[in-house]
C-alpha cells in the first residue's frame, strides 16, 4: 500500500515476516482446510456481483475509455486489479511503495514506486484515479486528496473503496499493538504477516470522506456502506457460520449499514466555474505525461 512511513513499510519489528511465518508452520494445514471449507459457504451465499471488488471494479469500468489515463492509488506489488482494467483506458498507471522486480513490463500498465502523499504525476494528467483498500494507511488523508485533486483533469472522476473504521471486528483490532495484530490477522484471515500494513483510520467514515472531498475541490457523487463476508472469520467453519447469518442481516437492514465491513464512494473533481462547459465538452487527452522519478 502507499502512504506508509517507511519505517513500518521497511517491517522495522525486531521478528522479520519469515521468522514469524516458520513460527507458526505447524498450524497451517489445519487452518487452510478450514479456509477452504468457509470460502466454499462465501461462494454459495454470496452472489460474486456482491463482492466488494467485484463492485469496485465495475464503478471504475463504467467511466472507462481509450482516450482517458487511469490512476491506481495501492496497486499492491503485482498490480491485479490494474491489470484487469487497463485494457479499457487508453493508458494505466500504478502507483504503490512495493512495487519494483515484481511488475511484468509485458501488463500494459506503468508502475510508480512512490508515495500518495507526493505523487510524481503532472498536474490534470490522469481522467480517474481508483483507490481500493488504502485510504486507511495514509497517515494525512488530507494530503493525499488534495494530491489526487491536483493530478486529476477537471470533472474528472475518483472511486474509493475503504473500510469502515466501525465495523466491529476493525475497531477490536484497533486496541491491537501492530505486532499482534499482524499474528492475529494471519490467523484469522489468512494474510501474511508482510501483508499487514500500520493503520490509521483517518479518512474512513462517511463523514470524514465528504469533509476530505470537499477540501480538495470534490462534489460527492455517491457514498455507502457495503457490506463483506465474515473474512474475519475464517479461522473456524462454526463461528464464520455464525458471523454469515448476522452479516445478512446486518445487509438487508439500511439502518444498520454502519455496522457493514466497508465503504464505497464516487466522486467528481469540481470544473472551473466559469469554463465548466467548454471543459465538459473536451474529449480528455492521452498526451499527458509523467514526470520522470528515481527508483529507489
Amino acid at each position: 500500500m502507499v502512504g506508509i512511513e517507511r519505517g513500518g513499510l521497511r517491517r522495522s519489528l525486531r521478528t522479520s515476516p519469515h521468522e514469524e511465518a516458520s513460527s507458526h508452520d505447524w498450524i497451517e494445514p489445519v487452518l487452510q482446510t478450514t479456509r477452504k471449507k468457509c470460502w466454499a459457504i462465501r461462494n454459495r451465499v454470496y452472489p460474486r456481483e456482491v463482492w466488494p471488488d467485484v463492485l469496485h471494479l465495475k464503478s471504475l469500468l463504467s467511466f472507462a475509455s481509450k482516450d482517458r489515463v487511469l490512476l491506481e492509488i495501492g496497486c499492491g506489488r503485482d498490480a491485479r486489479q490494474l491489470r484487469k482494467m487497463a485494457p479499457s483506458f487508453g493508458r494505466a498507471i500504478g502507483l504503490d511503495l512495493e512495487v519494483g522486480l515484481q511488475a511484468d513490463p509485458s501488463s500494459g500498465c506503468a508502475l510508480l514506486c512512490a508515495d500518495a502523499h507526493e505523487t510524481p504525476l503532472r498536474p490534470n494528467s490522469v481522467d480517474v484515479i481508483a483507490c481500493g483498500d488504502a485510504l486507511e494507511h495514509f497517515r494525512d488523508p488530507e494530503t493525499v486528496f488534495a494530491e489526487c485533486a491536483r493530478v486529476l483533469a477537471p470533472g474528472g472522476r475518483m472511486v474509493v473503496t475503504t473500510v469502515n473504521k466501525f465495523f466491529p471486528p476493525v475497531l477490536l483490532g484497533r486496541l491491537l499493538p501492530h505486532r499482534v495484530r499482524r499474528f492475529v490477522n494471519r490467523i484469522v484471515s489468512g494474510t501474511e504477516g508482510e501483508d499487514t500494513y500500520p493503520t490509521y483510520y483517518r479518512a474512513n467514515t462517511p463523514r470524514e470522506l465528504r469533509r476530505l472531498a470537499a477540501r480538495a475541490g470534490f462534489t460527492t457523487v455517491s457514498i455507502r456502506y457495503v457490506s463483506h463476508h465474515p473474512i474475519y472469520f475464517l479461522f473456524s467453519v462454526t463461528i464464520y457460520r455464525i458471523a454469515v447469518f448476522f452479516e445478512q442481516i446486518v445487509r438487508r437492514h439500511d439502518r444498520l449499514g454502519c455496522l457493514r465491513h466497508l465503504i464505497h464512494a464516487t466522486f467528481q473533481l469540481d470544473l472551473p466555474g466559469k469554463h465548466a462547459a467548454a471543459h465538459s465538452r473536451r474529449p480528455c487527452s492521452t498526451a499527458r505525461g509523467v514526470t520522470r522519478h528515481r527508483e529507489e
